[in-house]
């Protein structure tokens, strides 16, 4: 399995997201398992197991390489609801106010454009890494 991460600090709070590729399959309608795991402070605070169509990981992957994509503040919604993504730039700190939300519950992260444009390069690197399905078996 492929995992990439993302952190931020909000003042003594670390805050982690972890993006786990269990398994990939190549071609522009077929997609990806991911398994993504919030933290707070290093402990679990949830997990979602999604699946995304490759035209949507590869939307989603463009714009973190290019963050923010000519936009200060916007958003990343997608058809199955699943990890709306706003962000807020906050000039103040020339960091990005990054809101996760899963079916209502909200994950604040902030972070710099830096940080993201690697994370977008890492989930990249990560997708061409995953598993296929044929060598996936779900440890759960």
């Amino acid at each position: 399995m492929a995992v990439v991460y993302l952190r931020g600090r909000e003042n003594t709070t670390e805050i982690d997201i972890h993006f786990e590729f269990l398994y990939h399959i190549p071609g522009e309608y077929e997609g990806s398992r991911i398994r993504v795991t919030f933290y707070r402070n290093k402990l679990v605070e949830r997990t979602i197991d999604m699946g995304w169509t490759n035209i949507v990981l590869f939307r989603f992957i463009n714009l973190m390489k290019n963050f923010p994509l000519e936009k200060p503040n916007g958003n990343y919604h997608h058809f199955e609801k699943h990890l709306e993504f706003h962000w807020i730039y906050e000039y103040s700190t020339d960091l990005y106010l990054l809101v996760l939300e899963d079916q209502g519950i909200l994950f604040p992260l902030k972070t710099s454009k830096s940080e993201l444009v690697k994370f977008g390069h890492a989930l990249e690197k990560a997708v061409k890494l995953a598993p296929n399905l044929d060598s996936f078996t779900d440890l759960e």
